[in-house]
């Protein structure tokens, strides 16, 4: 139908042009226009733009410095190994969509290598509102972040499905948040 549109969305912005490229050589002008094909991180940061979203969205080593920033304040006496506190981050406390320290204490560790007792788990905590703070002062947010704080947006707009289909290309670089926001603008899903 002519108001149908598709949401073509991968991992990298390279991947996406190559795919627009290759769906032009096969679709007609007017199937174009119905099929946006854009990597996921850009649709999140257009989405937010229009939301008025006052943070800018950094990645990897911009974001370093506020790691460091967090750990030597709170985190100077941890022992653990180099990046645990931001796979930490990412790979638990984002990815399950986590926001206070009870939920992070109660939430499944399962497959990762350090484990954390309740102690363990509140002054790791620690770091992570730390992260929070300096990410809320320089007015940045990490991809993850913003994945999730896209996905609260989201939940305000309840009747916003503005794609009939969804197709995801390289689904196994995408976490458990691309896949929640993915869900969440086509079908509602909370």
């Amino acid at each position: 139908r002519e108001n149908e549109r598709i949401l073509f969305t991968t991992f990298t912005a390279n991947l996406a042009q190559d795919i627009k490229e290759n769906l032009r050589k096969i679709c007609s002008t007017d199937e174009m226009r119905r099929i946006e094909v854009i990597h996921l991180d850009a649709w999140i940061s257009r989405y937010l733009q229009q939301h008025d979203y006052g943070y800018t969205i950094q990645y990897g080593d911009d974001l370093r410095e506020l790691w460091e920033m967090a750990t030597r304040s709170t985190g100077d006496d941890m022992d653990y190994p180099e990046g645990f506190f931001e796979d930490e981050w990412s790979t638990i406390v984002q990815a399950q969509g986590i926001s206070t320290v009870q939920e992070y204490v109660q939430a499944s560790l399962s497959g990762r290598g350090v484990r954390l007792d309740r102690k363990k788990r509140i002054e790791v905590w620690k770091v992570f509102e730390e992260y929070r703070t300096m990410m809320n002062i320089k007015k940045v947010r990490d991809s993850a972040a913003a994945m999730n704080e896209c996905c609260e947006l989201l939940k305000e707009q309840p009747d916003y499905h503005p794609y009939k289909s969804i197709v995801v290309d390289e689904s196994q670089d995408f976490g458990m948040g691309a896949f929640r926001l993915v869900c969440r603008f086509e079908y509602g899903i909370r």
